[in-house]
């Protein structure tokens, strides 16, 4: 009687205890189903681990961490289009014909560009706080390419004060002379065989064919450090892969030349009187070197009138849909360098005639210009 009652309860324990060890593993597996479906929405990658701390889940960083990393900013130098065949900005195929295309090169890397009017969601304080992570980011990287980007960003960020700013900029300077227009540095260029025949204006053509992308002579000159437009057959060039810009401030005068989401240049400009100077996105559409002026009222005036405002050099807007007027609109030098930083042309935007000489050399037709406030 003993040994039956002793079985009974053995038996009683035992189905309690599976009881509790098959509810145990029921929510867990529940548990772990709800996380899967959840993981997705916090930005967890395909295939990045999924770590779970008391009932928080979190994305782990794993292998995937971004190369340039700081609290709350961070660069991207990855394509974010895997297809090596895209050469550019505009997604065309860049095949290469002839031997003249030898290396592949990265594609345009992402800058943040300063926001007009400031982020609402931002405080001063937290931007100039990024800006300065991004300085100290750009001192610790490893190459001039990844300085350059960095630099970029905090100065297009606003958010430095002025003398932090020209320091940057000189750093900036600094680091593109070691890479970006290093010639023997192809990040983000091409190389291009010079043929029989070629001049420097044949070349720019080719590209202009092969690989959509508008190029001039001095920007060749600029990335190869050549003195002159003299070429060998034979020879390999260091060729642009990415297309040339002009980025437009107004409030702050100045008109930044980026090569791709790099700042290679920047200039002080003047700008029209009650805020004339159009805003939006404009294209180069012809350039003119010593240009004559039609002064309303006037007629047509010379380059070396007196009256001519134009200065030495003149690169003219294309008209535009639901804008016809655009066409009228241009950078051009001046004759009146204390104008340069103020509100006192009719529209146009204004440079010293030694700074819009040097941009003529680069900029060819076609190039975009993006005014903002």
């Amino acid at each position: 009687m003993r040994t039956w009652l002793l079985s009974l309860l053995l038996v009683g324990l035992m189905t309690a205890g599976g009881f509790q060890w098959w509810r145990a593993n029921q929510l867990r597996a529940n548990r772990m189903v709800e996380i899967a479906s959840v993981a997705p929405d916090l930005g967890a990658e395909d295939g990045a681990p999924v770590e779970v701390d008391d009932g928080v889940v979190m994305a782990g960083e794993g292998e995937g961490e971004n190369l340039v990393n700081a609290p709350e900013t961070q660069v991207s130098l990855t394509n974010s289009n895997p297809d090596p065949s895209v050469r550019n900005g505009s997604g065309a195929p860049g095949a290469a014909t002839d031997g003249a295309l030898v290396n592949d090169v990265n594609p345009p890397l992402e800058v943040e560009r300063e926001t007009p009017g400031g982020a609402a969601s931002e405080t001063d304080a937290e931007a100039k706080r990024k800006a300065v992570g991004l300085l100290e980011q750009a001192a610790k990287v490893g190459t001039p390419l990844e300085q350059s980007i960095l630099l970029t960003q905090a100065l297009h960020s606003g958010a430095l004060d002025r003398a932090t700013d020209e320091k940057a900029y000189a750093d900036l300077l600094e680091a593109n002379k070691r890479g970006l227009l290093n010639p023997r540095s192809l990040d983000s260029f091409m190389k291009m065989e010079v043929r029989k025949g070629d001049s420097l204006w044949l070349i720019c053509k080719r590209i202009e064919k092969e690989h959509q992308l508008h190029v001039e002579p001095g920007l060749i000159r600029l990335v190869n450090s050549m003195a002159s437009n003299a070429i060998y057959p034979g020879a390999n060039l260091k060729v642009p892969a990415q297309p040339l810009s002009i980025y437009v401030k107004k409030s702050k005068f100045r008109l930044e030349v980026m090569l791709g989401n790099v700042l290679i240049r920047r200039y002080g400009v003047g700008t029209g009187k009650d805020n004339r100077t159009p805003e939006g996105k404009f294209t180069i559409a012809t350039r003119l070197k010593d240009p004559h002026w039609y002064k309303p009222g006037v007629g047509k005036l010379s380059p070396d009138h007196p009256e001519n405002i134009l200065g030495t050099r003149w690169l003219g807007f294309a008209a535009k849909d639901g804008f016809p007027d655009a066409a009228t609109f241009g950078i051009h030098g001046t004759k009146e360098d204390q104008t340069i930083g103020t509100e006192s042309s009719a529209g146009c935007i204004r440079m010293h005639n030694a700074d819009v000489e040097e941009l003529f050399e680069w900029i060819a037709e076609g190039t975009t210009v993006e005014i903002v406030p």
